[in-house]
């Protein structure tokens, strides 16, 4: 990270802050607000590459900074550092549509596990309820 921020010699607006959308009913916390020129969240990983649900978490984030009364980002940055101290920095495209998305993909997916657990627990108590039949 040391040698991204000695290259980058950002202008810090926020770190580590806590925003949250009450009306999509999310939250999170970025790493950095920045500003070269305008405000650009970037997010930072150790992990072994930039995958898809980076660029929607940090669109959440964008979306989640408006609703807290942060600057809106203009710009969006995965900065992933190796344990050498290399890092990549990745510029994310902004694409409220991938964040708004997954977000309802992630509630269909809890409501699809409670509505499975309820059935499993219906079928659990219904076969209790049904006398056992012997294997073929």
């Amino acid at each position: 990270v040391i040698s991204w921020w000695k290259s980058r010699r950002p202008e810090v607006i926020e770190c580590e802050q806590v925003v949250y959308d009450e009306t999509r009913g999310y939250a999170g916390r970025f790493d950095l607000l920045i500003t070269p020129d305008s405000p650009m969240l970037v997010d930072l990983k150790t992990s072994k590459g930039v995958y898809s649900s980076h660029a929607i978490q940090a669109n959440l984030y964008r979306l989640a900074c408006t609703a807290s009364g942060y600057p809106t980002p203009t710009r969006l940055a995965i900065v992933r550092v190796a344990a050498d101290g290399s890092w990549q920095e990745v510029e994310i495209p902004i694409n409220s549509r991938w964040a708004t998305a997954a977000l309802d993909i992630y509630r269909i997916g809890g409501d699809i596990e409670r509505s499975l657990r309820s059935n499993v627990k219906q079928a659990r108590k219904g076969a209790a309820e049904l006398p056992l039949q012997a294997a073929a």
